[in-house]
């Protein structure tokens, strides 16, 4: 990585004031520095206001864009965002900034909000949808938020779900479900015996299922060099899902550049970009660079981003970040973004269960999982 990548600068990616993506600004926010006021941990009982960021429109998006499907008919809205007349970009502008401003202190959502939210999700799709999450750095909780979307999405929807480690080497996502109760393949059995899976059930002796009806296609944990997962393996890999699985979900090692990570990227219907406290907001912003100089090359990098979700993880109780500085920065620049806060239940990398988390990470899931049908590059 060059020195600027490492650095969090973004100036080797044309990280001037026309750079949406340039994190210059958040610097008093996110670094190192005085503490910010100690945060109130009963902020995250059940019975407290669920944080309030989901499904912002992109504000400087033209009237109309994104709204349609390839039929010609209207692209549904989400769940979390009603119906309404376009406003003018400095009105958006204006909504963003209350919504900061209310972030803690908004009315509690109810039983019904989290009804249509889950209506929402179940949506039909036209066909196979693969989700990306990327992020250049790790330890931002890239791979915990796509297994607890992985999770969400298969309790809710017919279709099957699946969630893969796209990891080079050994990934860390067959370890956050319970192990299965007999051998399972991996990522490498499948791309091997490709030529004998001719239906789900084949593909699924290769899975591990877990409660809910999740199936997990880990990665490859042998240390042979023959093991490594190339940008080849994963192109046959996602040909072989898409046949069979409704929705993949594909879970990136840390790092862009990759020719693994480039092939994700090229396959890729939504990305997800994980941002965490003021590394990780400085990596996203280098991961959307990386994208964003490349897009020349291949415009669909800038359609990704443009229709990209943020997840904005809260990993400690007490933090120094001005969360809500950060998720105002991301507001601005991308169509969604989603705070999951913290919650005990995942923290220590151990295996996650849905019906263990709070009622506030069980709601912004909900947004979360409403924001991905909602996006364009699920409804094209």
């Amino acid at each position: 990585m060059s020195e600027n990548a490492g650095s969090g600068r973004n100036d080797s990616f044309g990280g001037g004031s026309d750079n949406p993506w340039d994190d210059r600004a958040l610097d008093d926010q996110v670094g190192p520095g005085e503490a910010e006021p100690q945060a109130d941990n009963t902020q995250w009982a059940e019975s407290a206001t669920p944080a309030s960021v989901t499904a912002v429109r992109r504000p400087l998006r033209p009237a109309g864009a994104g709204n349609t499907t390839k039929a010609g008919g209207q692209r549904p809205v989400s769940a979390a965002e009603p119906r309404r007349r376009e406003d003018s970009p400095k009105s958006e502008k204006r909504r963003g900034r209350w919504l900061t401003m209310l972030r803690g202190r908004t009315a509690a959502t109810g039983p019904g909000d989290d009804v249509a939210l889950a209506k929402s999700i179940r949506r039909p799709l036209n066909e196979p949808k693969n989700i990306a999450f990327i992020n250049e750095g790790g330890g931002t909780g890239k791979t915990t938020t796509a297994v607890l979307l992985g999770l969400l999405l298969a309790s809710l929807r017919n279709g099957p779900i699946v969630a893969v480690d796209a990891s080079p080497g050994c990934g860390d996502l067959g370890n956050r479900v319970p192990e299965s109760k007999r051998p399972a393949g991996n990522v490498r059995s499948v791309v091997e015996g490709a030529g004998r899976i001719r239906t789900l059930d084949d593909l699924r002796a290769h899975m591990n299922r877990v409660a809910g009806g999740l199936d997990v296609l880990a990665a490859d944990a042998s240390t042979s060099a023959e093991a490594v997962f190339t940008s080849t393996d994963y192109v046959r890999l996602t040909e072989i899902l898409r046949e069979h699985y409704e929705v993949t979900i594909t879970d990136c090692a840390a790092g862009m550049v990759s020719d693994v990570v480039e092939a994700v990227l090229d396959d890729a219907d939504l990305v997800v970009i994980v941002s965490e406290g003021g590394d990780g907001v400085r990596s996203s912003t280098w991961t959307a660079n990386r994208m964003m100089d490349r897009a020349e090359a291949k415009p669909k990098y800038k359609r990704l981003l443009d229709d990209a979700v943020v997840v904005v993880n809260s990993r400690h109780d007490r933090t120094k970040t001005n969360t809500a500085k950060i998720m105002d920065f991301y507001r601005n620049i991308v169509r969604a973004v989603v705070e999951v806060p913290f919650d005990q239940h995942l923290e220590g990398g151990d295996i996650i269960v849905l019906d263990k988390l709070s009622k506030n990470t069980r709601t912004q899931l909900l947004r979360f999982g409403d924001a991905v049908i909602s996006s364009d590059g699920f409804n094209q």
